[in-house]
């Protein structure tokens, strides 16, 4: 299983000039990677990484995993972690990511460095669910384990693994997990009958591993079970789990099963477009629903669902206008008079969504915003308490009430952004609240986690002028309200700074 050092030296050969200044900044174990780059043979020593820096690090590392230089790279994501400073976001995706790919060790971590324990608590508790074995490994268990994920996913050798496997003793530590990648190896080669066996064997050994469980509906879907593949869904749909991310995965399962039990061509093709959607696949799920002939309300809401999302709002408009009997044409419906600032009319249709569909929490969340915006305050706090009273991870409805509820504001806040870490309103309300009260550091703080989500989004530079006018800085606060403007015109807040 060893790789070659030609392949090595193909990959090295392919790094871009613009990797040198960040390779130099990260103590390399690989001494073929030293030479070639030309480092020092110094004893290593601790690395001053930039708030910026710290994903390109993260990207070089991962590229030798994806090698299966498993050791170099762990040790290089290790120095990483210990040394990147403060960045709750950044552990928090590292957290997930490392334990995405078998380092569980580097995934904990990850999660000991995140600072603010009100934000980690949920993140690291859905993470461990979702994919920890069950109990811990030696680390060279886990680097031989890792090695193997590598292998299967990035090298196409998964016959390889289901050899190595099936000679290697895996009785003791991570016997569950040893037996996930033989049935995911399995899968790879499209074997799905004999990924069968060891898929259950995995989760019988941990069934609180939802990982395994989510293969194990692939699988059982694959070899024509897939009602039994919809008993794992149903089940998997009750558990507690509350981030965002984990939650879509499930629903992407589900439409991934629902398609493969359908018959009509026309319902597999519904499915399979809604499964786009969950990936975020949003022209292959448009290109799949525009195929279905004769489209039904269903479709069409989901058109105007798709088009909506990817900001196409003329074409959502008119698709959702075919489909008014279908609750999701209404919130697209709402959601685009909410746009026009038009709450009147979006409250019409948030309602009539929620008189269709009484168990989607979401259309009773909007609604409750709607009346926020018309002043109508006690109605929207008793919809949102009625939101989280029922759903794990209502993570507007903690926006919102924090808006609602001065003295539980920062707890509402930190428990939206934990179960959507993505959230990027939530952020920004955090660095408001604190420069409200003239912590300044803690706003920065925040600030810089919503320019690692997304550095061209324009509330992030008005709110960094707002910063900036704090610190005394008017010129880079009046060149950050003008950058604001330049990515969002219409943004009234950043008009009204500049006095236009």
């Amino acid at each position: 299983m060893k790789k070659l050092l030609a392949l090595s030296l193909i990959f090295l050969t392919a790094v871009p000039a613009f990797a040198e200044d960040l390779y130099s900044q990260l103590r390399l174990v690989d001494p073929v990677m030293q030479n070639v780059l030309n480092l020092t043979q110094e004893p290593p020593k601790k690395v001053t990484i930039s708030y910026d820096s710290p994903f390109a690090l993260y990207n070089i590392a991962f590229e030798r995993f994806k090698n299966s230089n498993t050791k170099p790279a762990y040790d290089d994501f290790k120095n990483l972690f210990e040394n990147a400073g403060a960045n709750d976001y950044f552990y928090m995706k590292m957290a997930e990511e490392m334990a995405n790919i078998g380092f569980f060790s580097l995934s904990e971590l990850a999660m000991s460095k995140i600072k603010e324990k009100e934000i980690a608590n949920i993140v690291v508790e859905d993470i461990k669910h979702y994919y920890f074995p069950a109990q811990q490994m030696r680390l060279k268990k886990e680097l031989y384990l890792a090695e193997l994920y590598s292998n299967i996913v990035y090298n196409e050798q998964s016959s390889e693994v289901i050899n190595e496997l099936n000679q290697a003793d895996t009785s003791v530590d991570g016997a569950d997990y040893a037996a996930y990648l033989q049935a995911f190896a399995f899968v790879k080669n499209n074997d799905f009958a004999k990924a069968y066996p060891y898929i259950e064997k995995a989760v019988s050994l941990n069934p609180e591993n939802i990982n395994y469980q989510a293969l194990q509906v692939e699988i059982l879907a694959e070899t024509n079970q897939p009602k039994d593949a919809l008993k794992v869904i149903n089940k998997l749909k009750k558990q507690q789990i509350y981030s965002i991310t984990f939650t879509n995965k499930i629903n992407s399962l589900q439409e991934y099963v629902l398609y493969k039990l359908a018959k009509k061509e026309s319902v597999k093709n519904y499915h399979l477009g809604y499964y786009y959607y969950w990936e975020k696949a949003y022209e292959k799920a448009i290109r799949t629903l525009l195929g279905i002939e004769k489209k039904n309300k269903d479709v069409n809401a989901l058109l105007a669902r798709i088009y909506y999302d990817s900001q196409d709002f003329d074409k959502a408009f008119g698709f959702a206008s075919k489909a008014k009997t279908s609750p999701i044409a209404n919130e697209v419906l709402g959601d685009y008079y909410c746009d026009k600032e038009d709450y009147t009319s979006a409250v019409k249709y948030y309602l009539k969504a929620c008189g269709m569909d009484k168990k989607q929490l979401k259309y009773r969340e909007k609604l409750a915003q709607a009346y926020l915006a018309l002043g109508e305050a006690a109605k929207a706090k008793n919809l949102f308490e009625s939101v989280i009273m029922a759903s794990n991870n209502a993570y507007l409805s903690y926006y919102n009430l924090a808006k609602l509820d001065s003295a539980r504001e920062i707890p509402y806040l930190r428990k939206s952004v934990a179960i959507n870490m993505m959230f990027l309103d939530g952020w920004l309300a955090l660095a408001d609240s604190e420069m409200k009260k003239e912590n300044l550091d803690s706003a920065g703080k925040y600030l810089k986690i919503v320019k690692s989500i997304d550095e061209n989004n324009f509330k992030y530079y008005y709110y960094l002028g707002l910063l900036c006018n704090k610190e005394g800085r008017k010129s880079d606060a009046e060149q950050n309200f003008q950058k604001s403007l330049l990515l969002n015109p219409e943004f009234k807040p950043a008009k009204e700074a500049l006095n236009i």
